[in-house]
């Protein structure tokens, strides 16, 4: 049968397993965040040195600063100074690999627009001089406008797609403002990349800590019990559940309301003591031992056998019905008798009762039902033994 694990915080190997499990965890979620953070860091910083590269190459080429002052709307694309701004722009952004290379100023309107664009004119994402700037990035851009050297500490999920947006500020020669240089790279790849690490990390961290526990309270009852018994939930001699994981059982099966049609089989051996005195504990536990593997090998998934004491013994079956109940007990009589040949006189008392609702005293009943059918049996044993 399939033991349950339950876990109880008093016991040792719980709290092994705990441990172990909280300090993986922690180990792997400071070593994820460090490496995750040093990467992610290492990326913003490549992307700003190819600003940096990008912005010194336009600075040093044949960049024309009047193109602040004598470019403002579309019409000036046909005059040579937009010509030659645009082609060099356009070299440059192939070269760098930059998804856009442009310059945008502040008109006399106070609006922030487009003046040299990098892509081709039939690129969709092409701006004209004077198309105004997306409002999502109108609020960086100003603050280039105002000295600030603007490069995003993260990757940017916009509506375009994922990107990299940096603004340089421009200065005429009398070290005023007159525009600003925007690069923007593409990073999509690099974006679900760390999106993806960031989602399966933790799920990798909480597998890890869950085999952890798992293999830390097997190991530790490897251990410290090297039969490798629950002897919280199991019965050291027999191997059946004990009654401790009896009650454990019945109160989870009361809250879960789950008593209904439980069925009950209350029995003990007879002539325990007879073997004890006679022949030893060590052949009488052999006689126990042989009656718990009786039950063990009738048992199905739908029932559940306890040693609860001594000689005494409980099997609780599910979905019982009185067919159910009287067939398993032919089971186990006959099976006992091919067991314990080498006992002589091996014989054992039963009785059975079925619980008809889900109240706890219905089933505290029905427990008794069981017990009384049982010393019936016994009483019943006992009289045929005295009177032959």
């Amino acid at each position: 049968m399939r033991k349950k694990v339950k876990f109880n915080l008093s016991r040792v190997d719980v709290q092994v397993s705990l441990f172990a499990a909280i300090a993986v965890g922690l180990s792997c979620f400071v070593l994820f965040w460090i490496t995750y953070d040093f990467t992610y860091k290492d990326m913003i910083y490549t992307l700003e040195q190819r600003v940096e590269s990008i912005v010194t190459y336009v600075e040093e080429e044949r960049f024309d600063l009047t193109s602040f002052d004598d470019i403002n709307d579309k019409n000036d694309i046909t005059a040579e100074k937009y010509i030659a701004m645009k082609e060099m722009f356009g070299e440059i952004r192939k070269i760098t690999n930059a998804k856009y290379l442009y310059t945008a100023k502040e008109n006399e309107d106070g609006a922030l627009i487009y003046l040299i664009d990098g892509l081709p004119m039939d690129d969709p994402d092409f701006r004209y001089p004077g198309d105004l700037i997306e409002p999502d990035f109108q609020a960086d851009l100003r603050k280039a406008l105002n000295g600030q050297r603007v490069t995003p500490n993260e990757i940017l999920d916009t509506d375009w797609g994922d990107v990299f947006v940096a603004y340089v500020p421009v200065y005429n020669s009398d070290d005023e403002i007159i525009g600003v240089i925007g690069v923007e790279f593409s990073a999509e790849n690099q974006y679900k990349t760390f999106q993806l690490i960031r989602q399966v990390t933790p799920l990798i961290i909480g597998l890890s800590c869950i085999v952890c526990a798992m293999f830390s309270v097997t190991y530790f009852r490897r251990i410290s019990n090297p039969r490798y018994k629950d002897l919280a939930n199991m019965d050291y001699l027999t191997s059946l559940k004990s009654r401790n994981a009896y009650e454990v059982d019945i109160n989870n099966r009361a809250s879960q309301h789950k008593l209904m049609n439980l069925g009950v089989i209350s029995t003990d051996l007879n002539g325990l003591k007879k073997i004890n005195d006679s022949k030893g504990h060590e052949q009488g536990d052999e006689y126990l031992k042989c009656y718990a593997e009786t039950l063990r090998r009738v048992s199905t998934k739908s029932e559940i056998s306890y040693r609860i004491g001594g000689d005494e013994f409980i099997v609780l079956v599910e979905n019982a019905t009185n067919e159910k109940m009287e067939e398993l007990i032919k089971q186990i009589e006959i099976t006992f008798k091919e067991m314990a040949e080498s006992f002589e006189d091996a014989t054992y008392s039963i009785g059975y009762a079925i619980c008809r609702d889900n109240k706890i005293d219905s089933w505290q009943m029905a427990v008794k039902e069981a017990d009384q059918n049982m010393y019936n049996a016994k009483k019943e044993y006992y009289s045929n033994k005295n009177s032959i």
